[in-house]
């Protein structure tokens, strides 16, 4: 290759990189601003690093003295059956990179909670039971929304699927997949999560 195309092919390559930089720049200040308009917005903690995707229409509601920690995901958008919510009480302790997610139903967790590490809930699926047509074209399923009550913890990476009620005082082990409503003060394991013990 001669000394003229090496230095076209550096140039090229100078403003590719250039480009890649200045793509990252701007997300990265997109994400800054969503999290600064969340956090202004809010009575508790959110922690830098939270990954936000609240549509404008949806909302947030975070109690005074509750913390979303460090790499948690808080995606809330409409869907068909309204605009989405996230309604979290006081004094709860969301753990580092748990998923909260809604799409126009509404993910509602009480006072007093604490979660673990890498704990999802989502609060909307997907129809699946028609084979001729596309998961993605299908209708919602019956069961939407998710709704957790007083002083729960969740221990780290369970899984809460939609339409499930979880009684005030129980106790989610870590790993659990939680299909079912879970009685108050019960304590549940297991994929999918069933009851091994109650709290006295």
């Amino acid at each position: 290759m001669g000394e003229p195309l090496v230095e076209a092919y550096q140039s090229v390559q100078s403003v590719a990189f250039a480009r890649r930089i200045g793509q990252t720049v701007r997300e990265h200040y997109a994400e800054r601003l969503a999290w600064l308009r969340l956090r202004g917005a809010v009575e508790g903690h959110i922690e830098w690093g939270v990954h936000v995707a609240v549509h404008a229409d949806s909302r947030v509601i975070l109690g005074a003295e509750s913390t979303i920690r460090h790499g948690t995901v808080v995606a809330v958008k409409p869907g068909p059956r309204g605009t989405g919510a996230l309604r979290i009480g006081r004094s709860t302790q969301i753990g580092e990179y748990n998923n909260l997610r809604s799409e126009g139903a509404e993910l509602r967790i009480g006072d007093y909670c604490l979660f673990a590490q890498f704990v999802s809930l989502i609060a909307s699926g997907h129809g699946y039971a028609r084979r001729d047509q596309l998961i993605a074209d299908q209708p919602l399923p019956d069961k939407d929304g998710l709704t957790i009550g007083d002083d729960v913890w969740i221990g780290a990476n369970a899984v809460v699927l939609p339409g499930i009620v979880i009684g005030s005082g129980a106790v989610i082990a870590a790993g659990s997949v939680v299909t079912r409503d879970v009685a108050p003060y019960a304590i549940v394991a297991g994929a999918p999560a069933r009851s091994i013990g109650e709290r006295s």
